[in-house]
């Protein structure tokens, strides 16, 4: 993962050039705080590196989590999770991430290829105690919805969760009474 993360494309990767990326994996290894400004002067932080993930601390409202996923036909692929974070954790943090898959040439692929289609209806659920009109008012109080994906470091699997902005802290947890986490596992194929 180390030559992947610093090879990766300036352009994919804007404000932590070649340079900075390969001084936060030399931060890193040597056990030091892995943390530089980058090139917008927001502190970018290398939170864990292994032979196959990476997660990363972009900036104060950003982070990414990439990952070398074997293929069944003894390939590989890059799968990057990007998370943008909206507010504060008071405020229920919302936030909203992007999946992209790469080849090893830094090619992007059709996501449809190897994930899942997850939506906001597929992350919430009636209890059996709750009524369908207090169901579905919650429901309603569900917007704008955002889906927040965080990759696992162990097993690389993918879990969902849906947020919202713009919640009072009441209204939030009433919510939360409906939500689900929908967790993908990578089997060689597709995360499903």
């Amino acid at each position: 993962m180390n030559d992947v993360w610093i090879n990766i494309p300036d352009s994919l990767m804007k404000y932590l050039n070649w340079d900075k990326r390969n001084d936060l994996v030399a931060y890193y290894n040597m056990g030091a705080e892995a943390s530089i400004p980058s090139l917008l002067d927001e502190k970018s932080i290398l939170l864990k590196l292994t032979d196959n993930y990476i997660s990363l601390r972009l900036n104060q409202s950003s982070t990414m989590q990439m990952a070398l996923l074997s293929t069944a036909d003894n390939d590989s692929l890059i799968c990057m999770v990007r998370t943008y974070i909206g507010g504060t954790k008071e405020e229920g943090g919302a936030a909203e991430s992007v999946i992209t898959f790469y080849d090893m040439q830094w090619n992007r692929l059709d996501n449809a290829r190897f994930l899942t289609p997850l939506e906001g209806k597929d992350l919430v659920n009636r209890p059996d105690t709750m009524s369908q009109e207090q169901y579905d008012l919650l429901v309603g109080m569900a917007h704008p919805q955002m889906l927040s994906v965080e990759m696992d470091e162990t097993d690389l699997s993918l879990t969902y969760r849906l947020t919202v902005p713009m919640l009072a802290a009441k209204e939030r947890e009433q919510l939360n009474s409906i939500l689900l986490q929908r967790k993908l596992k990578w089997n060689g194929k597709i995360y499903n």
